[in-house]
């Protein structure tokens, strides 16, 4: 038994570490690798199934790739071109349910969830000029030699939105260079939220030909999105798809998280997840890459 569950998180572990990498290739838009990571997935529910074979979710339930809606667009579908992130998406969706059965058989999480990687891993492997010029100012504002720098949101259209966001913007930097970092990352995180909340809805974007594909993964009620129940993450894959921001934003989003439910203490407890200084410093960097690529006039 001890042997079966150390393979089983050994085999979690595998699963966890591939869903992380099409999380990747979803941000990044890179789908070179979608019949590679098929079979790796394949081969991961066959070791499950054989771990725990008198599971009935793990032996039958568990569908081999590529599954029956992407075998439709050459069958069902001949004349439709299959969209280009539907292989990933439909990978993501059937890696996390064996994630969670796995779980579930396992008692607990062998580790705290996390992001698709860590926030020191994604600043420290950034090389544009450009985004260094920003990491280095959060280090000189964090040791004193920076002094805070407001932007007008100049492009946010709602007046009030824009006066918040300035604001929040100012408090954020506060934060950091205080060593608030919890505070500085639940600013951060609203600081993107708004920003993106208005460009989704600007518009020159709403009447866009790709704008309804974009939004569709987003929660609605009956036929109107629920702007209220939208997160980070879904924002940011919405201007994603629609190319408002640009590839620095989108590598930067690999080791963003959204920290809104942290701020009461159990929910912390529970998500075991707290922002540090480098989860603050990339929040705040993502945040002056959002504003760039939205400030652009072409966006405008």
């Amino acid at each position: 038994m001890d042997l079966q569950i150390r393979r089983a998180r050994q085999v979690l572990r595998q699963t966890r570490d591939l869903c992380d990498l099409v999380q990747q290739d979803l941000a990044t838009r890179r789908f070179g690798s979608d019949d590679v990571r098929m079979k790796t997935y394949n081969d991961l529910t066959l070791e499950t199934a054989q771990l725990f074979p008198q599971d009935p979710v793990l032996n039958g339930q568990m569908v081999k790739m590529p599954d029956g809606v992407l075998k439709s667009y050459g069958t069902l579908l001949p004349r439709t071109a299959m969209p280009p992130d539907l292989p990933s998406q439909r990978l993501a969706e059937h890696l996390t349910r064996l994630i969670n059965r796995l779980e579930f058989l396992l008692g607990e999480p062998e580790v705290p969830k996390r992001p698709a990687r860590a926030a020191g891993d994604v600043l420290r492997q950034e090389q544009s000029p450009d985004v260094r010029q920003i990491i280095d100012a959060l280090d000189q504002l964090s040791s004193g030699r920076q002094q805070l720098q407001p932007l007008d949101f100049a492009f946010v259209a709602d007046e009030d939105l824009r006066l918040v966001l300035n604001l929040d913007f100012v408090e954020a930097q506060r934060a950091f260079a205080a060593d608030a970092f919890k505070a500085c990352a639940l600013l951060a995180c609203g600081l993107i939220e708004g920003m993106l909340f208005d460009a989704l809805q600007t518009p020159s974007v709403v009447s866009r030909a790709d704008y309804a594909q974009a939004v569709a993964r987003l929660p609605r009620t009956g036929p109107t999105i629920n702007w209220d129940k939208v997160s980070m993450t879904q924002l940011i894959e919405a201007t994603r798809d629609l190319q408002l921001v640009g590839q620095s934003a989108l590598r930067f989003v690999h080791g963003a998280r959204d920290f809104r439910d942290t701020v009461h203490p159990r929910a912390e407890v529970r998500e075991q997840m707290r922002a540090g200084r480098e989860e603050a410093q990339l929040l705040l960097a993502l945040v002056n890459l959002i504003y760039r690529d939205l400030g652009r006039p072409s966006h405008r």
